[in-house]
């Protein structure tokens, strides 16, 4: 397994819990407050289905990506390179460089997807 590949596959199995988590909770929120689409007209479904499913998308992503550049940023490097491999070393240096760009564009994407629903 490359040096990579760990990072990686911690970043997709925390977009999956999130994502299994927020989900439901998303549609249920939904559901209670009334945002929801309504069948009739030139729609399909019977049953009116939950909106909010984006903001648990946005969630998904931006969760693990905070919790990721948290890490960059409080962990010694080092500890991260000896955990993750050599080859993640200017990786973890970058995230530490960029994260006011990083807290920048997760509010400016958290606009975005409460603008879209």
């Amino acid at each position: 397994m490359s040096g990579l590949a760990l990072p990686l596959l911690a970043g997709l199995a925390g977009s999956l819990a999130v994502s299994l988590v927020m989900t439901p909770i998303a549609m249920r929120v939904a559901r209670r407050v009334g945002f929801v689409d309504r069948p009739g007209g030139h729609k399909s479904h019977r049953d009116p289905i939950p909106y909010g499913g984006g903001g648990a998308i946005f969630l998904s992503i931006w969760i693990p990506a905070l919790i990721a550049v948290l890490i960059a940023q409080l962990a010694p490097i080092d500890t991260l390179a000896a955990t993750f491999g050599e080859a993640t070393r200017p990786y973890i240096a970058g995230l530490r460089e960029r994260a006011s760009q990083f807290y920048w564009l997760r509010g400016r994407g958290g606009v975005a997807c409460l603008g879209a629903d």
